[in-house]
Order: C-alpha cells, then sequence, then structure tokens
C-alpha cells in the first residue's frame, strides 16, 4: 500500500525487477483542489442515486456509487494526460575505506586472549594477529566478508588510503587483489582519504561508508573535518576499529642524570626515571652499555607498576679513560611497538691523575690521624698534611703550616680537595680564611671544601671569618653543642642516598644495612638554621629529634661539606676499616670533581635534542657561577621558533653536581632555544619539538576520535567481531538510475479506454438486472 501511494503522488519507488517508475503529467490543479472536486464528485453521486433509488439496498447504491467514481477518475486521468517513465536502476552503493598505512602491522593479542595466558610459543603465535590481518579477513572472507555478504543487497566500492580504488570485475576477484596488498603507507591521512571518496562518490552518493581502521590521523583535515562534511552530505561513516583493547603498552626513560667527567677510579652514581605506559609486565631489565665495543656495564632489573615513575640508581666504575658513550637502555616490554624512547646516550669523560688533596689539622686528634693515614696510603690521591700545632724541630716531616700564614694562594689553589679539621677560627688570619673561601667561590676552578667541626670548633668565632660565607650555616643561626652519654648512630636521608659516598653496599638496601651496622657518635653540634640551598646528606636521632650532621651545599660550582662531628673514626670498627676507607675515599672524589669541569661556566642542556608532541622535556642546569646563597631556584629564558618567550624556574636538584631542574609539557612543534637570565646569556642550550607523530609512534587505537566522527554522521564504531551487527545497522539506501527508458502514456491507452467502457457497460447491465431502466 505505501508503494502505491508513492506512486500515485509521483515519488519514485524501487520495485524489486531493478526499476524505478515515476508518474508525470500536466494537470493544472493542485492536489487539494482534486480532491475536493472527487469528493463532491462522489457526494453528488450518492446524493442523485439515493433519491431516484429508494428500493435499492445500501450495498446496491454504494456499487452503483464506485463505478461512476471509477469512470470519472479515468477521464481525469485521460484530461491530464499523465505518463509513466520507467528508469533502470543498480543497487545502492557503499563505500568501504582500508587504512593501508604502516601501523596496521602491529600485531595486536586478540579479544580474550593475553600473552600472559600463552603457555607456549605456538600459544602466543595463535593469540596474535596483525591489525592488516584481521581487517583482510573481515572484508574478503567468503563465509563473513563484507564483500560477499553485501553483494547482493548493495554495491561495494573498496579503496585504500588517498582515494585508491581497487577495482575488480566480482567480489572475488577484488578480494584476490586485496589479499595480495600490503599495509606500506608511511604517514595516515585518514580525514583527507574520506573527503577524496566522499567526492568521488558525488554524482551517487552511497548508503554509508564502512572505514576500517586503527582511527589514527597524522597527515591533512582531521576526522572532525571529513565527519562534518559527510554529515552535510547526510552519509553515515560507520569504523571498524583495529587494535587492542586499551593503549599499547610503552616504557621509556627520562631524565637522565650523572656527572660527565670524573678521575679514573671513580664510582659514578647515574639516576633515571623509568616511565611506564599500560604495561602488564611487573619487572623491566635496563641496562647501561658501552656504545664503542657494545660490552654491558651494568644490567638491573626494575619493579614497575602498569602505568607510573621509577627512580633507578646504578653505580659503576669506568673501565677505561678517556671518552667514553654511553647508552642507557630499557628492554621493550610485552607488545611494546614504539621503541625509539626506549634508550638515551650521554658522554662520560674519564680523566686519569692524582688527586690532590690538602689535610689540615690544628691538633692530631683521631679524626686527622685517621684520615691522614687512610688517604696517605690511596695510590689516586697525592696527600699533603699540616699540622699547625707540630714543632719541627721535633719532628722534621711534620708539615705546621707557615706557608700558609706567610700566604700561599696559588698553592692551595691548585689543590682538588680541602679538608679543614677542627679548627679553631684564631689559627689563622682573615687572610689565610679568605684563601680558603676563595678556593671555593672565586677560583677560576674551584675545588671541594670540607670543613670537619669537633670540640674545638665554634660558630660564634667562625661566623666572623672569611669562610663564614661558603658554609652552608646562616649567620644568624645559633649552634649548640651536645655531648651524649649514649651513643647515637648516623643515618643518611633520602638526599645522602643519592651521593656515592653513603652508598656503601652494591645496592640501596646493602647500604642501609651495612650503615645500621657502624658505630654511633657521642659528640656533635646541633645547628639551628641552613642556608637556602643546602642539602642535610645525614643526621642522628637523639630524644626523638634529628640533629644534622652532614651538610653538603654548592658554592657557585665549588662544593663545600660540612661535618658537625669528628668521630667518623669509630667506623674503623667494622669489616677492618673498609667501610670508613670506602666512604672517605668516596667522598674526597666526588668533591674533586668540581675541579674537572671545563671552562668554568655552568652548562645548560637537556635530556634529548627531539621530542615528539606531548613528550616531557627535561632542562639541567649544571655549574651554576654566582653567590652562596643562591638559593634554591634560578631563571631561564624559553624562546620559540625567534619569536615569542618566556621565563621559567629550575628548582634545585640535590644533591646532584650543583643541578637545577625542571620540567615541561605540551610544548608546540618548533625550534626551542634556553638561556640563562640576566649576564648568563652565553650559556644556552637548544632542542626541537617535532610535528605530529608519524606511524608506529602512535599507534594506540583512536576511540574518542572515532566515536566523535561516527556519532557526528549517525554512525557507529564496531569492533572486527562484531560485522554481523554493523551489517544490521548499514540503511537500505536509495537505488541510483543508470539508464532512463521511453515513457509510456496513461492517457490513451487501450486499457483506459476499454475500463471506461467496461465500468459504463457493468453499471448498465446492473441498473437493468435492478430494474432501474
Amino acid at each position: 500500500m505505501r508503494q502505491l501511494i508513492q506512486w500515485m503522488i509521483g515519488e519514485k519507488v524501487v520495485r524489486d525487477d531493478g526499476y524505478v517508475y515515476e508518474i508525470a503529467g500536466g494537470w493544472p490543479w493542485p492536489v487539494w483542489v482534486t480532491v475536493i472536486v472527487v469528493v463532491l464528485c462522489l457526494a453528488f453521486f450518492w446524493g442523485w442515486y439515493y433519491r431516484r433509488t429508494i428500493d435499492l439496498a445500501k450495498y446496491q447504491r454504494i456499487i452503483l456509487v464506485l463505478l461512476r467514481a471509477g469512470v470519472t477518475l479515468a477521464i481525469i486521468a485521460m484530461l491530464a494526460q499523465w505518463v509513466v517513465i520507467p528508469q533502470r536502476t543498480s543497487r545502492p552503493l557503499i563505500g568501504i575505506v582500508l587504512d593501508d598505512s604502516m601501523s596496521m602491522s602491529v600485531e595486536d593479542e586478540t579479544v580474550g586472549t593475553t600473552a600472559a595466558a600463552a603457555k607456549s610459543a605456538s600459544d602466543r603465535e595463535k593469540s596474535t594477529r596483525s591489525r592488516w590481518a584481521a581487517a583482510i579477513d573481515a572484508v574478503t572472507s567468503r563465509e563473513r566478508g563484507l564483500l560477499h555478504r553485501l553483494a547482493d543487497q548493495y554495491r561495494v566500492r573498496v579503496y585504500f588510503l588517498n582515494d585508491v580504488p581497487i577495482d575488480g570485475k566480482s567480489a572475488d576477484e577484488v578480494a584476490n587483489r586485496l589479499k595480495d596488498a600490503r599495509p606500506q603507507r608511511l604517514s595516515t591521512p585518514l580525514g583527507r582519504s574520506i573527503l577524496q571518496v566522499l567526492d568521488r562518490l558525488r554524482g551517487a552518493p552511497p548508503a554509508a561508508l564502512v572505514v576500517f581502521t586503527d582511527g589514527v590521523n597524522n597527515e591533512g583535515p582531521s576526522l572532525a573535518d571529513a565527519a562534518e562534511e559527510a554529515a552535510r552530505q547526510f552519509i553515515p561513516v560507520f569504523f571498524v576499529a583495529l587494535g587492542a583493547e586499551g593503549r599499547r603498552p610503552d616504557v621509556l626513560i627520562e631524565n637522565w642524570l650523572m656527572e660527565e667527567r670524573v678521575f679514573a677510579g671513580d664510582k659514578v652514581v647515574l639516576r633515571a626515571d623509568i616511565v611506564t605506559k599500560h604495561v602488564r609486565d611487573k619487572q623491566v631489565y635496563v641496562r647501561l652499555v658501552d656504545e664503542s665495543n657494545k660490552n654491558v656495564f651494568m644490567e638491573k632489573k626494575v619493579d614497575v607498576t602498569e602505568t607510573g615513575r621509577q627512580e633507578v640508581t646504578m653505580a659503576f666504575q669506568p673501565p677505561r679513560v678517556g671518552e667514553i658513550v654511553l647508552r642507557l637502555e630499557c628492554q621493550p616490554v610485552s607488545g611494546e611497538v614504539a621503541l625509539e624512547n626506549n634508550s638515551q646516550t650521554k658522554i662520560l669523560w674519564v680523566e686519569k691523575r692524582a688527586i690532590r688533596v690538602l689535610l689540615i689539622g690544628n691538633t692530631p686528634g683521631f679524626e686527622y690521624r685517621f684520615l691522614q693515614n687512610c688517604l696517605g696510603r690511596e695510590s689516586s690521591i697525592t696527600l699533603r698534611s699540616v699540622l699547625l700545632s707540630a714543632d719541627p724541630e721535633l719532628e722534621e716531616d711534620l708539615d705546621n703550616g707557615l706557608w700558609l700564614i706567610r700566604g700561599a694562594r696559588e698553592e692551595v689553589w691548585t689543590q682538588d680537595v680541602i679538608i679543614l679539621v677542627d679548627l679553631p677560627a684564631a689559627v689563622f688570619p682573615p687572610r689565610v680564611w679568605e684563601d680558603l673561601a676563595g678556593f671555593v667561590d672565586r677560583n677560576e676552578k674551584p675545588g671541594g671544601l670540607v670543613v670537619i667541626a669537633g670540640p674545638n670548633w665554634r660558630w660564634e668565632a667562625s661566623a666572623s671569618t672569611p669562610l663564614a660565607r661558603v658554609l652552608p650555616i646562616s649567620s644568624g643561626s645559633s649552634v649548640v653543642d651536645i655531648v651524649a652519654d649514649s651513643a647515637s648512630r648516623v643515618m643518611p636521608t633520602d638526599d645522602g642516598w643519592r651521593v656515592p659516598w653513603f652508598l656503601l653496599g652494591t645496592t640501596l638496601e646493602d647500604s642501609r644495612q651495612i650503615w645500621s651496622r657502624l658505630p654511633g657518635i657521642y659528640c656533635f653540634h646541633d645547628i639551628k638554621d641552613i642556608k637556602p640551598g643546602a642539602r642535610i646528606l645525614a643526621t642522628v636521632e637523639k630524644n626523638q629529634r634529628q640533629y644534622p650532621v652532614c651538610i653538603f651545599s654548592y658554592v657557585g660550582r665549588g662544593r663545600v661539606l660540612f661535618h658537625a662531628m669528628d668521630e667518623t673514626w669509630r667506623w674503623r670498627k667494622v669489616n677492618n676499616l673498609m667501610w670508613y676507607r670506602q666512604f672517605w675515599i668516596e667522598l674526597i672524589r666526588c668533591m674533586a670533581r668540581s675541579k674537572l669541569e671545563t671552562g668554568g661556566g655552568a652548562i645548560l642542556s637537556t635530556d634529548r635534542k627531539t621530542y615528539s608532541p606531548g613528550d616531557p622535556v627535561w632542562i639541567t642546569l649544571q655549574g651554576v657561577i654566582g653567590q652562596s646563597d643562591l638559593g634554591g631556584e634560578v631563571t631561564v629564558w624559553l624562546g620559540q621558533d625567534g619569536r615569542s618567550r618566556r621565563q621559567i624556574t629550575l628548582q634545585r636538584r640535590s644533591p646532584e653536581a650543583n643541578t637545577f631542574q625542571t620540567v615541561l609539557h605540551d610544548l608546540t612543534p618548533g625550534q626551542y632555544v634556553a638561556w640563562l637570565a640576566g649576564e648568563r646569556e652565553s650559556v644556552r642550550t637548544s632542542f626541537t619539538v617535532l610535528p605530529p607523530k608519524k606511524e608506529m609512534q602512535q599507534t594506540d587505537v583512536a576511540w574518542e576520535e572515532m566515536a566523535a566522527a561516527a556519532k557526528r554522521t549517525g554512525g557507529a564504531v564496531y569492533r572486527v567481531g562484531q560485522i554481523d551487527r554493523l551489517i544490521h545497522s548499514l540503511p537500505a539506501g536509495k537505488a541510483s538510475p543508470v539508464e532512463i527508458l521511453p515513457p509510456i502514456t496513461l492517457w490513451n491507452q487501450p486499457l483506459i479506454l476499454a475500463f471506461i467502457v467496461g465500468m459504463l457497460t457493468i453499471e448498465w447491465a446492473l441498473r437493468k438486472m435492478w430494474g432501474l431502466m
């Protein structure tokens, strides 16, 4: 009935025989006028028969009225000169777009199966398949593929990206060509490809588009732009999402920090962040590799979470002197594809020479004597000991330091490390204290200063000397001497565990156990207030309070370590002086490294030179030359493409080698330059944020983008296993005319005349039979 009504009012009607019939004519009246006239005619006929056929039954009157109405309609049809225009049609069109970019070669675990559940290698092979294989199977399979299942109802056109058609005389021929194709495109212009297909089919709009893809669009117009155009043409777009549920696993190395110039034999401690994203593995392997010969220095197993950040610490001794190119790499995790961020490279410079140490004490106390004995036996250290209370007439081999008092700045400043053991302020005139302070903050190549405060050291007196400006104690701080009846164990702080000389064991846990076994101390100074930027490396606990006994600070590029006690000699009792010796040798080596920094200037750097969009950018500043009260932050300018610039703040990272850091997120693509603010603009670094990622760098399924595009066009997003639901969701579409046949006239057809004559004959016969004539 619906098709009959549409046919009567002139709309196109699709017949099963592949034809469309359209009625055309020249009837001058509007439809509503025609309807009113027909109704009035029927009313007239009914009234006429009602008055003249009183003896007839009601059904007899109705038959006569209908016969007369049929004749009237036939006459109207002849007067309107209606014709039927037949058109041969084709089936509705469905367009299929196949994403043939390289990301479609990624292998994903099949639904309901995980690699962890696979018991053998063969099981794992069966549980994974590439996205391309899944798409080709969904399109070409004879039993369940779209090509064969839609062939009876639709004409199917298949395209690759960039509007590349796959032609064939039959579904089997197209399927064979698809099976021979491979995903090799280097980018995914998904939005542009949909627009190109819509433009190609503009003359015969498809009933729908079906797109097999992972949804990633990294070139040209976006999916949203393509969806707007499809919605404007009333063409729904259905997506078949290819890829694993959730996001692709990824593990990357960020924020690698270590000192890049060391002495031969030094223990180098590196730290880096292992960042995991959607990782199912519970552990990852991190390796440090010598790039020149591919030797593995260290390999460490790190516990990780599914998504998070875990700091890894490694300590090693360089195997040779000179330049060593190091690569820190993280082994790929299960299902990881983007491997370019799994490693970073740094250059380590190893210098072989003896470390020059000047040891100055006033009296031959235990700390002085054990230090003199320990450092004097170390072949990598050239030790010069000064005992100010020595009498050269009695002990000719002792140095009483008169050369210091007479003035020997150049000789003092050539040292790598100076150790002051329990010196009262009165032992030197101000000029000598000035030379010792200048060794740290005014020397072209500053060194490391270690100040050991024993029972003879007093802050009230030292605060008035030039040395006070480089000590980590605030000028207004009060210092109280504490003498305990029982020993208090020295324990490193979180900052302390980050410096090599507190890592006495091979692992952090081993080091904690060693420190818990070392003897405690009895006497120390209570430092009430320290300068900004200074870091507490170790404390002792007394009466449920923590007292700092080891404080480290940078003064420009020089290093200052303050010991608020002089009882490390007590540690000699454990392990035959081994831990005592290791502690002081590593301390001396680390304090001496400031002498190795070249150029006397700061170094501004980034952890990489190129970044992808969304990658965090770590900016690091090392070796700042400045006042000792520089504090916990410095300001750096950041400029983009030579146009815009802004200030960023770097926070001091304790207690790495005079290091300030910050991390920047969501930088737009472009060339960037960072430089120190103020008078330090010669210290700069540059890096690049690349345009959006191309193939194999972004392989996560873009669910949100596909869902938004499908919703805008009236389509939907399905998985490969939901092909049946997809087929049932496709609209029926409209047939497309391919040929207009000659029109068939209705008004002069013999059937019309025969119909009129027949109606009149039947009416005459009935009237005669019912006695109306």
